[in-house]
């Protein structure tokens, strides 16, 4: 029998591909010759802090891939799971992916329920769909205590990768040809020296985007390095749908890594894609919950 810790599973994923982890916070899976059993940890939204984006619908899919290159020359590569992502006219956002991330180690498949999580700024509610046992789990998704949430017109400011988010990179980022090397974190950690310069403008997927290069260097000696550790980021942001369409970074401590949206198509998805189906259970949930699959072992 084989058993897979999908949270630590989603913190390397999280690293490799720089992405913002889901609201899922744990998961197991046992997929043996008994079948298949697993279950998902699920907790309070985050509260309404962030903005939402209207008047700018797509739909599209979203692969991600790490390319690391060995100092025998050996590649090794892993994608991630291949997620589907919708937004409306009225900023809802719904997004399809495996709960157990979906393509292993040399692209071998893993056996996985799909989760289904639709987001409603407007009715405030976000829905997780179990698409095995056919129940919606709603929950009320609070009021930011510090911050009314916002809404970005088509003119307004460019939001960040995914959905709509905010994106943010580490570092200080600085305008092209200046540099800044910036003070120690408190802990006695370095910040990286970093420049940002401008790309221009090329056509991904269809789509307009407007690039920018952030090279960040750590200095010898900030990591126990000896040499000086170049980290270059490339990201190509779609002013019209205001989020990153690609985003590409070679660190050599890592390798290479790019996220990139496919198969997009501007225009408004089906309603029924932002409510649960009618055929659906809707229980509504007052805190953390769980989903279960399966017989457990």
């Amino acid at each position: 029998m084989r058993h897979h810790t999908f949270a630590a599973h989603l913190l390397v994923a999280a690293a490799a591909f720089g992405i913002p982890s889901f609201a899922q916070t744990s998961s197991s899976i046992n997929n043996g010759p008994a079948g298949f059993s697993g279950t998902a940890s699920f907790p309070d939204p985050m509260p309404m802090s962030v903005r939402s984006v209207v008047n700018a619908p797509y739909s599209a899919e979203q692969v991600m891939e790490q390319v690391q290159t060995l100092s025998d020359g050996t590649h090794i590569t892993r994608k991630g799971a291949l997620r589907k992502m919708y937004r409306d006219s009225l900023g809802r956002t719904r997004t399809e992916r495996p709960a157990f991330g979906g393509v292993g180690l040399a692209g071998r498949v893993l056996e996985s329920p799909t989760i289904v999580e639709i987001t409603d700024p407007v009715a405030k509610v976000k829905y997780t769909l179990d698409t095995v046992n056919r129940v919606a789990h709603r929950q009320q998704i609070p009021a930011s205590p510090n911050q009314v949430a916002r809404t970005v017109a088509r003119t307004g400011t460019i939001g960040g990768i995914g959905s709509g988010g905010g994106a943010a990179v580490a570092g200080n980022v600085v305008p092209s040809a200046k540099v800044m090397v910036p003070p120690p974190l408190p802990n006695g950690m370095v910040r990286p020296t970093t420049v940002q310069d401008k790309l221009g403008t090329q056509t991904i997927e269809g789509v307009l985007a407007e690039g920018t290069r952030i090279t960040s260097t750590y200095e010898a000696n900030t990591e126990g390095n000896d040499r000086p550790i170049v980290v270059v980021t490339e990201n190509w942001m779609s002013p019209a749908l205001k989020m990153m369409i690609m985003t590409r970074t070679s660190d050599p401590r890592t390798g290479d890594r790019t996220q990139k949206l496919t198969n997009i198509t501007q225009g408004e998805p089906p309603a029924d894609l932002f409510l649960p189906p009618s055929d659906y259970s809707v229980v509504d949930e007052t805190g953390p919950f769980m989903l279960r699959w399966g017989s457990p072992r």
